[in-house]
């Protein structure tokens, strides 16, 4: 009785996503009692770090799976993670503020209110994505349409970049150093690198899929992955930026991507990770679902996606060890 009232309140609130706010998202996490785990990354000695709806950093062995430090210090839920390439941890939140935690000590070095009202450069809204540029600079998107870059030393804004007409969902660095953004406005941008100095100029204005872009993975040739609203998957030209291959696979929202480290594309939506192959025959792609996850608590699939791809890289690790 109570998991189909659970199944019916679930499927209410996914009905009302599009409409979804900080108060029905709270409203909604609490009434399940759950604190869902928002996103994922691995620390540069290999443990992991999560960030969660509670407001929470954590830290976990990476071989006991033990949790090392919790980390408190965001007013809100934290939304995304990244490592600098100096090893320490970059956080951002609902709050509308980004941190930095020392990787030694999880100290917090900085905050920044770059994405508040009351700040001159900052943004004005929730901090949804972070991304480290090959200089080491801080990116960061947000609801407030922008995205911003900070400066890695003195964490100022060195440059504001408008251009979305909706919220900035998803970031990722391109192998040439450009950024790639998407957005709840449909559409993909390329800002050029090169043009820091003056405008941060978009180079493309890519208009593939039908519903929010939602995630971004970059690919070991340098193609790039979006997932979207629209229930797809696709993959696009690092050069030409056309559309290589949509994969249609998913039956809601993909939520997160990430690249494995034979080129296979992980993808999660709602509460199923699937893992799919990456065939290349004569520039096309074919895609083959090999393995779907069922995951009975409901929670954020891009933990999951990460956490999973974390676990195979492991256990094939594990394996060519033993084998030597």
């Amino acid at each position: 009785m109570r998991e189909m009232k659970v199944k019916n309140l679930w499927f209410e609130w996914k009905n009302k996503k599009k409409n979804f706010n900080r108060e029905n998202r709270q409203a909604f996490a609490g009434e399940f009692k759950l604190n869902k785990v928002s996103n994922i990354s691995i620390l540069q000695n290999g443990n992991i770090v999560s960030g969660s709806y509670d407001k929470t950093i954590k830290i976990w062995d990476k071989d006991t799976f033990e949790c090392l430090k919790t980390i408190n210090g965001h007013n809100y839920s934290v939304n995304c993670l990244a490592i600098m390439q100096n090893g320490n941890i970059v956080s951002g939140s609902d709050d509308k503020s980004i941190k930095i935690w020392d990787k030694d000590t999880f100290e917090c070095l900085k905050t920044i209110n770059g994405h508040n009202y009351s700040t001159i450069n900052g943004h004005n809204d929730w901090v949804t994505c972070l991304a480290i540029m090959q200089n080491g600079n801080i990116v960061s998107g947000s609801w407030d349409k922008t995205i911003k870059i900070w400066d890695k030393d003195t964490f100022e804004c060195l440059k504001t970049i408008n251009g979305h007409t909706s919220r900035v969902k998803c970031l990722a660095i391109m192998q040439n150093g450009n950024i790639v953004s998407g957005s709840d406005d449909q559409t993909i941008k390329i800002w050029d690198k090169d043009t820091f100095e003056y405008t941060f100029e978009c180079l493309k204005t890519i208009n593939g899929h039908n519903d929010w872009v939602t995630c971004l993975a970059i690919m070991q040739n340098g193609n790039f992955v979006s997932g979207s609203s629209d229930k797809t998957i696709k993959i696009w030209d690092k050069d030409t930026f056309e559309c290589l291959k949509t994969i249609n696979w998913h039956k809601d929202t993909v939520y997160c991507l990430a690249i494995m480290q034979n080129g296979n594309i992980v993808s999660g939506f709602e509460c199923v990770v699937e893992i799919e192959t990456k065939i290349e025959v004569e520039g096309e792609y074919n895609n083959i679902g090999l393995i779907s996850l069922i995951v009975k608590d409901v929670v954020n699939s891009i933990a999951i996606v990460t956490f999973v791809v974390y676990m195979i890289i492991k256990k094939l690790s594990v394996r060519k060890s033993v084998k030597e």
